[in-house]
């Protein structure tokens, strides 16, 4: 069975409805399709789906993130819930730091809950740094 290549690429409008239902799924209090929609247009706004490279029919994650100058703040990141275990969370934060570094970026930032353990283990992993 041949492996399907997941990668990341700018989020569209066609992708709204499937990033909603992830974000719906997955955060509380989760963000409407219409704040996605606008995070399109934000000049400073960087918005990414993580799809199949065969079909790109299918949004496994997405995140979105601002970069107005030396520190990008990540806003929102999910992963599909029947798509999470396979590395995707790590390979989309991975393309974000790799942007951020390669667009002379000095730091990426987030806050998670204290309760998400799972997303504490990952962002420690990935070298971020927990602060009060």
């Amino acid at each position: 069975m041949e492996k399907v290549v997941i990668t990341h690429r700018p989020a569209s409008t066609d992708d709204l409805d499937q990033v909603a239902n992830i974000e719906a799924k997955s955060i509380r209090p989760p963000w409407s399709k219409d704040s996605f929609a606008k995070e399109l247009e934000k000049k400073h706004s960087h918005f990414w789906v993580l799809t199949d490279d065969e079909t790109d029919s299918i949004v496994h994650g997405y995140v979105v993130f601002s970069f107005p100058a030396e520190q990008a703040h990540i806003q929102t990141i999910a992963i599909k819930h029947d798509s999470r275990g396979q590395g995707f969370a790590k390979q989309l934060l991975r393309a974000v730091i790799s942007y951020v570094l390669r667009k002379k970026g000095e730091s990426v930032v987030l806050e998670v809950r204290v309760s998400n353990t799972a997303a504490l283990q990952l962002y420690q992993f990935l070298g971020f740094v927990i602060s009060p």
